[in-house]
């Protein structure tokens, strides 16, 4: 066995994979009823795991797990199912047993730990709420992402500082799509050309002043970026 997806795995049942999963190059998994110990130890016993999506409760402990577990791993895509910060504080509650004093739990130091142990990585799609990854992870990806060359990113980053930073790494880069991101045009179209390798961007963004204005109503901008034409 080489691939599996799981749509809902009950505890009662959970045994009767493991002992499969180190065989497992391709992993799907979306059972989210799962608690992060079960999550993790999941990412724990597939060392030889290279393709990878995942629905996350784990938040940035999973990352790190999946860092120090799957040195293999060329492919992640990271959803994250949790109302803004809901689920990653319910898990820190759970374990450090504290029930106040978390205000911010941004995934950084997980994406840090991630890409530092997954070195042979190349395509790496995540999507958050806001602020899910701050510009110090973006920093991280471009300082640790040596080897990605596909990139996707939704609802990330706070500023076009962080914007900025990626593109002074990820040196292999060739595509990136930005969805939902805080940056603005003439930053995407300035800034992102830094990275020689890059071929494709798509950019699409809120006009949150717009839709401030009229909740009904939300204005979208699209950007499109080739080399070497660099048509909009």
């Amino acid at each position: 066995m080489r691939s599996l997806s799981i749509g809902d795995l009950p505890v009662t049942r959970y045994s009767i994979v493991l002992p499969f999963l180190n065989q497992i190059r391709k992993l799907k998994l979306l059972a989210v009823t799962l608690n992060h110990k079960c999550q993790c130890l999941f990412f724990e016993k597939c060392p030889n795991l290279e393709v990878l999506f995942t629905q996350d409760v784990c938040g940035d402990r999973g990352l790190q797990v999946i860092g120090q577990f799957c040195k293999k791993l060329r492919k992640l895509t990271h959803n994250g199912v949790f109302d803004p910060w809901w689920g990653l504080i319910g898990m820190w509650q759970r374990m450090l047993g504290k029930e106040d004093g978390i205000t911010d739990l941004p995934l950084d130091n997980g994406v840090r730990a991630m890409l530092m142990g997954c070195n042979k990585l190349e395509r790496l799609d995540i999507s958050l709420r806001h602020e899910g990854l701050t510009d110090v992870g973006l920093e991280y990806i471009g300082k640790y992402g040596a080897n990605l060359r596909s990139l996707s990113l939704t609802h990330i980053g706070k500023s076009n500082a962080g914007l900025v930073k990626l593109s002074e790494g990820c040196p292999r880069l060739r595509k990136l799509k930005l969805r939902g991101c805080p940056f603005c045009e003439q930053v995407v179209a300035r800034y992102v050309f830094n990275i020689l390798s890059l071929r494709y961007v798509w950019f699409e963004s809120s006009d949150r002043e717009s839709s401030d204005r009229d909740s009904s109503d939300c204005v979208r901008t699209y950007l499109a970026l080739t080399r070497p034409e660099f048509q909009l």
